[in-house]
């Protein structure tokens, strides 16, 4: 897992499937890491200042939801879809939360 964050600009998240570049694992070609079989790409996060806010704004503007922060136990993310389908998770930046910066 890889975590870069710029300048407090907006950090990506690259998470890898480990296993899926064995020529033992049978790999088939790339798919969402999200679809049965859960081969190859999985999702990327993005930290926002106000869950809620967020979540409200993608709401207006049509973002299909996979999960709101009232469903379920872990009520600090939500994961919305990209028009591929892809998952894209997003997490309440907490005030605690230590910077790491790339200049």
């Amino acid at each position: 897992m890889v975590i870069c964050e710029y300048s407090g600009q907006g950090i990506l998240e690259l998470c890898h499937n480990w296993g899926t570049e064995l020529p033992s694992s049978g790999f088939e070609g790339y798919k969402s890491g999200n679809e049965p079989e859960h081969k190859g790409f999985g999702h990327i996060c993005v930290f926002v200042d106000d869950l809620h806010k967020a979540c409200d704004r993608f709401t207006k503007l049509g973002v299909q939801f996979k999960k709101r922060p009232e469903d379920g136990q872990m009520r600090h993310i939500a994961f919305i879809l990209d028009p591929d389908r892809y998952w894209i998770e997003i997490i309440q930046k907490s005030a605690g939360d230590k910077e790491h910066t790339i200049p």
